[in-house]
């Protein structure tokens, strides 16, 4: 199982089911003729699928066989980079968010978030004296929140429309759009300039992934499953 890293105010919103959409650089970016190529993706599950539909059987695995040396001579035996790192549809993906947990070996990993030995950074518990770990470094265990990914898409970032950003999150009130939680007193003019900053926040400072940039970005369509099973992942 993979882990989906979210910083506090989206992964507060996937643990209330209301982050349907999120963004996420491709790495390494596409140059030249894999350009074109990534602008045709599909997932593999899907074409695999649809391989099945034509043609059944062995011509099914001969068919994907072909596939799979096509794609590899395209990509100049790349094919890996063209995979998206989080799955085809139906896999399910575990919410990684800042957080911290008491210390106590006493109780069990799985153990830990039911008892309440486990915080996240939603704005509840934000206290000086909590020491806060990173997104990056929660184990499996530590995660309260399991997604389904229902769809993958490729597109640029600024191709995002109002409905992109609703599902991404932000929200518009009186006082303008908002991505943090809890909201500031003021919020941005337009969702496009909102949903920017939020981009900026998370990948303006990597290599090409700024929302000026206007970097490939993998669509991930998500919807809430409930909490990770145990005994599986890390």
């Amino acid at each position: 199982m993979r882990g989906l890293v979210l910083p506090t105010g989206p992964a507060q919103l996937a643990h209330e089911g209301k982050l349907t959409q999120w963004r996420v650089p491709i790495k390494p970016q596409p140059v030249g003729q894999l350009i074109e190529l990534l602008e045709a993706w599909t997932p593999l599950a899907p074409v695999l699928r649809e391989f099945e539909g034509e043609h059944g059987g062995d011509d099914h695995l001969q068919a994907c066989e072909e596939w799979r040396e096509e794609m590899e001579a395209v990509t100049d035996k790349q094919s890996d980079w063209i995979r998206c790192p989080f799955g085809v549809p139906g896999a399910s993906l575990y919410v990684r968010e800042p957080w911290a947990w008491s210390g106590d070996l006493d109780v069990p990993e799985q153990e830990r978030v039911a008892q309440g030995e486990t915080w996240y950074r939603d704005g509840m518990h934000d206290s000086p004296g909590i020491r806060w770990r990173s997104a990056t470094q929660m184990p499996k265990w530590a995660s309260r929140t399991l997604l389904e990914l229902e769809s993958v898409e490729v597109e640029r970032v600024q191709e995002i429309d109002i409905d992109g950003v609703c599902a991404e999150g932000l929200y518009e009130d009186n006082a303008g759009w908002h991505w943090k939680v809890p909201a500031p007193t003021l919020g941005y003019y337009s969702s496009e300039q909102c949903f920017a900053n939020l981009w900026d926040s998370i990948n303006g400072k990597r290599e090409g992934c700024s929302w000026s940039d206007n970097p490939y970005v993998w669509v991930l369509g998500l919807k809430l499953a409930g909490p990770p099973p145990e005994g599986e992942g890390e």
